[in-house]
This record gives C-alpha cells, sequence and structure tokens, in this order.
C-alpha cells in the first residue's frame, strides 16, 4: 500500500485526533401547534399544489403487499444531496433540485398511505420557499425554534413565518427527516406530534426546506405542515382512526420505539393499553396525553424502550405478531374498546406469499425469428415487463488505473472517487468519504450481474480513519437499484483504521440464478464522522473483480402487459439470459424473477411442436402448433396414422393458417372415424 509521507501523514494524524470527528446529533424542535384560525396569509397562499406520485393505500393484511409497497415506493424516496443553491456566507436560502423535493414528498406519502390516510400529497412552491428560509435559520443557528428571534443569523419573515407552521430538525435532512419526525424521539416529544401532523388526514398540501450543512453548520429540514385544510370535514380513512404503526404487515425499519393511536375529538384520559407480543404480554409506558397537534392521539412505548435519542426498531428473525388492545376511549360521552394487531417483519425476507415471475419457453431460440415465452403473473402488479440481455463472462478488474472504468460514482461535491495518494498497486484506487452528512457514497458496477451458486466479489479494501457510523457495504439489488439488500458491513474503527489493504471475498450464492446491481456503498447512519477527504480519511478500494460471474450485456426491457408473455427475436448467436418483472402503480418496478438463460443459435430447419391436444369439433380436427428455428415455412405437410410407428398417411385435405403471433399455425382436417389416430407434421 502506498500512504502519504510520513511528515505529511503525521501532521494529518495530529489534526484529526485534535479536532476529532464532526457530531450533528439529530435534533427536533417542539411541536407547532394547531392555530385557532387559519391566518389570512395562510389562506391567501392556498392552491393547488403539483403532486409527484399520489398512492393509493395497500392492502396491509397481506404480508407480499407491504413488503413490496416498502421496496418499491419507500426505497425509491431515498435522496442524494439536494442540489442547494444557497449561501451561509450571503444568507441565501437558495433551493434545492425538484426531483429531490418529489422524493421528499413521496416519503412523506408512503408513510400517509401505510397509515391509511389520503396519501396524494403535494408541495406548494410557495411553501418550499418559505420553509428553505427556516431551514437556512436553523441551520445557520444551530438551533431550532418556531418563533426565532430576529437577531438570529440569516433571519427573513418568510422563514419565521415558516418556523411557526413547520416541523422542524438538525442533523437530517430529505427523506431521513421524515423518517426522524415519524420516529419522533426526544422528551419533548412524548406526543409524537410532528408525526400527528404529517399523518393529518385534511391535509393536502405541504412544502420542503433542505440544507446539507457543512463541517460548521449542521443539515437542518423545515417541513411545511400546516396548510388551509386544517379543521376541514375529516375525508375517509381505511380506519375510523390512525394508527402507527398501523394494524397489519409493517416492516420493521418503520416501526418505530413510540406507538400511537389517534382519533378525532377523542378523550384518552383514561385510557389503558395493554400488548402481547406472540401472545407474551409485554409491559408498556403510556405517555401524558396533550392535544393541539393534528388529532388527539395517545401514545405509549415498550417499557424500557429507549426514546430519547433516535433508536432503530431491531430486525426480527422471524416475523411477530403484536396484539394491541386500548380503551375505554371517550367518544363524545360513549367509552370504546379498540384491538388491532401489528406484525412486524423483515422486508428483505420472502414470504410464503411471495410470487415471483419464472420465464418459461425454448433454450435455444433460433437466431431472427420470434419465438414465445411465457411466464406467471405477480398478484400484486398492475402490469408486468420483460427485459433481454447478451450474457457474458466476467474477468475484468477493476482498478482505477484508467478512472472509474465499469463503476460509476455517485458522491457529494468536494472530492473525487478516484485517488492516487492510498493504492494497493498500480497508481491509483477508488476513494469514498462523507464531505457532508447523511449522504451515501456509491461505486455502482455499471452493468447487471448473473449470478451462480459459486459467484463472489472479490476486492482489496482500506478503511482508514473513521467512526462506528460511517460503515463500507456491498450491497446488491434485484430490482435494478429501486432497493438495496446488504451483504458485507465494515464499521469505521472511531478513529483507528485498517494498517494495511486486505482482500475482502464476499459470496454471491444466495443470488444464483439472479440478475442483480451491486454497489459499494460507504455509508453514514447519522451520528458523528470525519467530514475531511485528504488521506487516511475513509473508505479505499481497489482491484474489484467478480468470480464466476456474468455480465449482462445490451439489456433491453420491454413491456408485456396486458398479457404475461412475450416474443423474443434474438439478433446474434449466443449466451443471452431473460427475466420478467412487475410493475406497481405501473411505476415502481419490483424483482426480476429467476432468470432464464438461454443461448441463441442458428437453425437449418423449423421446429415444428403441437402445443395443445387436438380438439374434434364439428366433424373436423384442430391441431394448433408452434414455428421456431425459421419463420413459419411456405409449404406443410400433415400426416396421421392409427399407431405412432406408422404407416403414416398424407391427410391430402387439411387446410394449414397462421395465427396472428405469427408462430403460431392451425391445421384442420376431416374427423377420423374408428379407430384413434396419430398426427405429424413436416415442412417438406
Amino acid at each position: 500500500m502506498t500512504r502519504p509521507s510520513p511528515v505529511g501523514q503525521a501532521s494529518r494524524l495530529l489534526w484529526l485526533a485534535a479536532t476529532g470527528p464532526l457530531a450533528f446529533a439529530v435534533e427536533l424542535g417542539p411541536v407547532p401547534q394547531a392555530p385557532l384560525h387559519p391566518p389570512p396569509s395562510l389562506r391567501a397562499l392556498a392552491q393547488a399544489a403539483p403532486v409527484a406520485v399520489s398512492l393509493a393505500t395497500p392492502n396491509l393484511s397481506s404480508r407480499e403487499t407491504s413488503r413490496l409497497f416498502f421496496q418499491t415506493v419507500y426505497a425509491a424516496s431515498v435522496a442524494p444531496a439536494p442540489a442547494w443553491t444557497g449561501s451561509f456566507e450571503t444568507c441565501d436560502p437558495g433551493t434545492t433540485a425538484l426531483d429531490y423535493r418529489d422524493l421528499v414528498a413521496l416519503r412523506i406519502n408512503y408513510y400517509r398511505a401505510m397509515a391509511g390516510v389520503p396519501a396524494g400529497i403535494g408541495f406548494l412552491d410557495t411553501y418550499s420557499a418559505k420553509a428553505q428560509a427556516a431551514a437556512l435559520l436553523m441551520s445557520r443557528n444551530a438551533n431550532l425554534s418556531h418563533f426565532p428571534p430576529p437577531d438570529w443569523l440569516c433571519y427573513s419573515d418568510d422563514g419565521a413565518d415558516a418556523a411557526a407552521r413547520a416541523n422542524l430538525a438538525t442533523g437530517r435532512v430529505g427523506p431521513g427527516a421524515i423518517d426522524s419526525y415519524m420516529e419522533d424521539h426526544g422528551a419533548v416529544n412524548d406526543n409524537v406530534g410532528h408525526r400527528r401532523w404529517l399523518l393529518y388526514p385534511p391535509t393536502r398540501e405541504m412544502g420542503t426546506g433542505d440544507i446539507p450543512g457543512s463541517e460548521l453548520y449542521p443539515p437542518a429540514n423545515a417541513t411545511w405542515v400546516l396548510d388551509d385544510h386544517y379543521g376541514d370535514p375529516r375525508p375517509a380513512t381505511r380506519e375510523e382512526y390512525v394508527a402507527w404503526p398501523p394494524p397489519g404487515y409493517v416492516p420493521y425499519r418503520v416501526v418505530f420505539p413510540r406507538w400511537s393511536f389517534a382519533f378525532p375529538q377523542a378523550n384518552f384520559q383514561t385510557t389503558a393499553v395493554t400488548l402481547r407480543s406472540n401472545g407474551v404480554p409485554v409491559a408498556v409506558q403510556i405517555e401524558p396525553v396533550l392535544n393541539g397537534a393534528g388529532e388527539n392521539t395517545v401514545v405509549w412505548h415498550l417499557a424500557g424502550a429507549h426514546t430519547a435519542t433516535p433508536s432503530p426498531w431491531p430486525r426480527p428473525a422471524a416475523d411477530i405478531l403484536y396484539e394491541v388492545s386500548l380503551g375505554p376511549v371517550l367518544i363524545g360521552a360513549t367509552p370504546r374498546h379498540f384491538s388491532y394487531v401489528v406484525t412486524v417483519f423483515d422486508p428483505a425476507t420472502p414470504g410464503t406469499d411471495t410470487v415471483l415471475p419464472t420465464v418459461q419457453g425454448l433454450d435455444q431460440p433460433p437466431v431472427g425469428v420470434p419465438t414465445s415465452y411465457h411466464f406467471n403473473a405477480v398478484p400484486v402488479a398492475s402490469s408486468h415487463e420483460w427485459m433481454a440481455g447478451r450474457r457474458e463472462n466476467l474477468t475484468t478488474v477493476e482498478g482505477a488505473e484508467s478512472g472509474l472504468g465499469r463503476l460509476v460514482a455517485s458522491t457529494s461535491p468536494g472530492y473525487e472517487p478516484v485517488t492516487t495518494n492510498i493504492r494497493d498497486t498500480g497508481t491509483r484506487a477508488f476513494h469514498l468519504a462523507h464531505p457532508l452528512p447523511n449522504f451515501d457514497q456509491t461505486l455502482t458496477w455499471s452493468h447487471p450481474l448473473l449470478c451462480s451458486a459459486a459467484s463472489s466479489l472479490r476486492f482489496r479494501e482500506y478503511l482508514g480513519i473513521a467512526t462506528s457510523a460511517q460503515i463500507g457495504k456491498v450491497e446488491v439489488s434485484l430490482d435494478d437499484g429501486f432497493s438495496w439488500s446488504e451483504v458485507y458491513a465494515h464499521p469505521g474503527g472511531n478513529g483507528t483504521g485498517l494498517v494495511a489493504f486486505r482482500t475482502t471475498t464476499v459470496s454471491l450464492g444466495h443470488f444464483a440464478g439472479r440478475v442483480v446491481r451491486v454497489r459499494f456503498n460507504y455509508h453514514h447512519t447519522g451520528a458523528a464522522h470525519y467530514p475531511q477527504t485528504e488521506p487516511p480519511v475513509g473508505w479505499y478500494l481497489d482491484n474489484v473483480t467478480f468470480l464466476n460471474t456474468e455480465e449482462v450485456r445490451d439489456v433491453q426491457v420491454s413491456s408485456a402487459s396486458p398479457t404475461t408473455s412475450f416474443s423474443h427475436i434474438p439478433i446474434t448467436a449466443g449466451p443471452q439470459v431473460l427475466a420478467a418483472r412487475g410493475r406497481l402503480q405501473d411505476r415502481f418496478a419490483l424483482e426480476w424473477g429467476p432468470a432464464l438463460p438461454v443461448t441463441a443459435k442458428v437453425m437449418s430447419s423449423p421446429i415444428l411442436t403441437f402445443h395443445r391436444p387436438p380438439l374434434v369439433t364439428g366433424g373436423q380436427v384442430q391441431l394448433d402448433f408452434t414455428v421456431s428455428g425459421q419463420a413459419m415455412p411456405a409449404q406443410l405437410r400433415l400426416e396421421s396414422a392409427t399407431t405412432p410407428k406408422g404407416p403414416w398417411q398424407i391427410e391430402a385435405g387439411a387446410v394449414f393458417s397462421t395465427l396472428p403471433s405469427g408462430t403460431e399455425g392451425r391445421a384442420l382436417s376431416l374427423a377420423p372415424a374408428g379407430a384413434a389416430r396419430f398426427y405429424r407434421l413436416r415442412s417438406p
């Protein structure tokens, strides 16, 4: 391994030891309170906001529906850096990219759809512009207030206006901030008011402001939640109440320590909550009831749960069923009791109801001729599509010697993903760092891969100075990068790093027979991190190679809907692969099903195959057949016999027709009398 000079290395280490890692804890402001009357300024702004994606309420009684909703909608709302155009120095709030704001709205609508409330939130430009000014206020002053004083740095009337009507956070931005509001950690948030505003059923318009932060200022988010529809008649919801986690199957990653149950105008002062986990009673602690944010709500958590700081729900080894019972709840003067069941599960683990589309058909399709294939439908899919690609043995070793090569970088500005400072062999290596907190830094293999039982990824790595919140990961995607599963993780050593490059081998055998994407992800969990980009800070990679793995090139994806069949025409001879997948709401791609490896060949004569039993009707026998290897022959001959061995005689009166597919035909002949008959087709 090549390192910087001893003097330069020593000075950098002394400097890093003196400064320590940068820590911007995730902090939430107090809850914005409901106005007694919608203020005139708010009413004047009211207008229809554009909606990037309006989501239908998923059926959470189906594990697979909930699993795929998470793997697509939630995963699709993972956002890169917001492309902020503002400035701390000039107090310019700037803007963020429209695509980025759309992903924030999508994350909000995911939670609303899961909760069973209308999930068509749109962002009003005016709200977002003011929220951007509020986020700048919070970041520049490293503080949170719904009523910032005029002497705050970068103070503006727009920022103060939004601060009074927004959820506020520092330490996280974008979709991650929405997760924090849903978790609602901290002593002042025991009534989960931020969550209640996000899930308030009448809300239609919101806005978002995001400041990515720097070494001096924390990241900050302001989500405008009080629109002109506060107090409107309550729209229809899936249940008459709004619970989080909601009844049904819920992915563990969106289950948070504090659970809540909201009912409009309800009195929860005497409500008791009981909880059973897989039939075993679990002690709970009810939080003090406090109204004034969204709908009236009762909140509780498991006894001993950590609620002061962000605390991920533990990944369950198997599905866990929680039975919730609560009451009395006073609705007017009527006491009521409610019961429902929440099943917490790991969405990375398929269930017994998981259905993958499996392509079936000829494994040696002819070149230049349509060949029919079919697959089973995915029950929750609104449409289906199929892919074809050329298989190629993968022997490439990427060592950054000619740049990124077959790796595609998605990194924050401020450093280059290829470096000459630290490398294993040659003159260069790949490098990932965290100049901005919260944002994943990734290197993705540019082409899909077809795995076998013996497939593996091998690389040389050097994880330098990093905290335990900075983790080098290898991740695999089955759905072209919509969602990713971790297959390897290397957390930092809280200041210390490896003393030299080491070889790491990651098995991909679990994905045998599947078309996947693979990436390196230098992930930041949101806690303390080193933001420096110079050596030896960060994750260094060299000599990346795949073993016993094929690369899929020249991929073509086509729609198969409304059917579950397609016709494939190989252009050239050689190894290829076919696969199918469903789409949710015609937008979100599901997993590719098991791949069908095929080898296209040049055929010298057509292959004729009967694909269903003969049908006798109206004094005629109907025989349907398929043609592969060449186009439909111009001449065909139908022969019959009383035994499979013959003798065979020509059915002179047979009539042939080509069906619309072009690869299927039909023969009609007089129905036989007496003994059974056997038929065969020939091309003279």
